[in-house]
């Protein structure tokens, strides 16, 4: 599937002028388009990115986050990126049928991506059975661009029609993987009534992570609260009874933290999450939002006349504008940047002729830092030209954590692969 017409598809015509050149808007949802529109609406912070699957899951979904530098051991490939426990999904349960988009009767559907702000958002009308409630979901994420380490998701479902028994669901998930491969040894987790915790370790680099959440509920009437404390899965519950016009809103404050970067990684965590429960969801994302706006203002490209041109080269600075490391000098961006499982996140030889002038120009502290990494890693270009019969640096095809050569001998199908590239 051609990425450029699938954008264009996304062009919000019927909307405001600017909105069309800033939003990409999916106003029905294709199954069959379904993992490449997942890569078409990651969002990020240069810290961490997360693919636009459902907070609710869809059979045959390609869910997945990746964090610079969480490099762990595969095989053919060497290394890649590893998917992080699931932070962002909500489960849903009305009169006791799950929500999902294959399930029930949708009535309305709109997503879309607004690339001022890196906000995902979602809003649908659902009836569970065709005589049963309809309710109106809404449903809005994105990554902090004034804290890398924090996540937030907001919830919203109201009553349309009818009366409910609601039953909703969040919480963390280990049970992640890469395209059949696990990375991750789970260590420790922990549930409360509004918060949620994990930590797990890479199983062959040995890279400790941590991740946080913590909820807050807001709702026109009572609810009730338990916990969840499934292996590998702790979550938190609230069950309400809606009816005509009542709703609930459920806000949800991520933090995650790495080895990497701490040294206790799990308190570091569950003080990030805290303090963005504190902060609130309003006053978090206008932070955010208006981080982005500075980082726009250096970075934009106006095209005049032109509404599909506009937003196809915003979109494409957008999504170099996320996978950028912003907080580290040891890493760069891989092929497929973070929105996906395709080049297993290796740095390839043209990163630099293809993806480094827009930061040259735009963002010189983003540039520093691609280039950085290739410093750091001369030691392991200095190897490779060695064992060539070279003397001095001769950089790898692909490279990873340490910059030595990564690129398969030999390698899977050309229809795997082409799949892959498509995730």
């Amino acid at each position: 599937m051609d990425l450029q017409a699938t954008i264009f598809d996304l062009v919000d015509i019927q909307g405001a002028s600017e909105d069309a050149t800033w939003v990409l808007a999916e106003p029905t949802f294709n199954p069959a388009s379904q993992n490449h529109q997942e890569t078409v609406f990651t969002i990020g912070n240069g810290y961490m990115c997360v693919r636009g699957d459902f907070e609710e899951g869809y059979p045959g979904n390609a869910a997945a986050s990746f964090i610079h530098r969480i490099w762990d051991d595969m095989p053919i490939n060497f290394t890649e990126l590893a998917n992080i426990p699931r932070w962002w999904g909500v489960d849903i349960w009305v009169n006791d049928v799950r929500f999902r988009l294959d399930r029930g009767q949708v009535r309305s559907y709109r997503r879309q991506l607004d690339l001022r702000t890196g906000v995902l958002s979602r809003a649908l009308r659902w009836r569970p059975a065709p005589d049963g409630p309809i309710i109106e979901l809404r449903f809005e994420r994105f990554t902090s661009l004034t804290d890398p380490h924090v996540a937030a998701t907001r919830v919203q479902v109201q009553l349309v029609e009818g009366e409910a028994a609601l039953r909703v669901r969040t919480g963390l998930d280990a049970h992640v993987d890469n395209t059949g491969l696990l990375h991750w040894q789970l260590l420790d987790q922990e549930q409360t009534p509004d918060r949620a915790r994990l930590q797990v370790r890479t199983r062959s680099t040995g890279i400790d992570l941590s991740v946080a959440a913590v909820v807050n509920t807001q709702s026109t009437v009572p609810w009730s609260v338990s916990t969840c404390d499934a292996d590998g899965q702790p979550a938190v519950e609230r069950r309400v009874t809606l009816r005509d016009g009542e709703s609930l809103t459920l806000d949800k404050f991520v933090g995650v933290v790495t080895g990497n970067e701490s040294a206790d990684p799990v308190r570091e965590a569950t003080i990030v999450a805290q303090e963005a429960a504190t902060q609130g969801y309003a006053a978090l994302r206008a932070a955010s939002d208006a981080e982005w706006a500075r980082y726009w203002e250096a970075s934009d490209v106006v095209v005049e006349g032109d509404i599909e041109a506009q937003l196809a080269l915003r979109f494409n600075i957008f999504q170099l504008l996320i996978a950028a490391p912003r907080h580290t000098d040891r890493a760069s961006i891989g092929a497929k940047t973070l929105s996906g499982f395709g080049y297993r996140h290796h740095i390839f030889w043209d990163t630099e002729s293809f993806m480094l002038p827009l930061f040259t120009f735009t963002q010189p502290a983003l540039a520093r830092n691609m280039l950085m990494y290739r410093w750091h890693n001369l030691p392991g270009a200095r190897e490779k030209a060695q064992a060539n019969g070279y003397e001095g640096a001769q950089f790898p095809w692909e490279s990873a954590g340490d910059g030595r050569e990564v690129t398969p001998i030999w390698g899977t199908s050309a229809t795997d692969r082409r799949q892959l590239i498509r995730i």
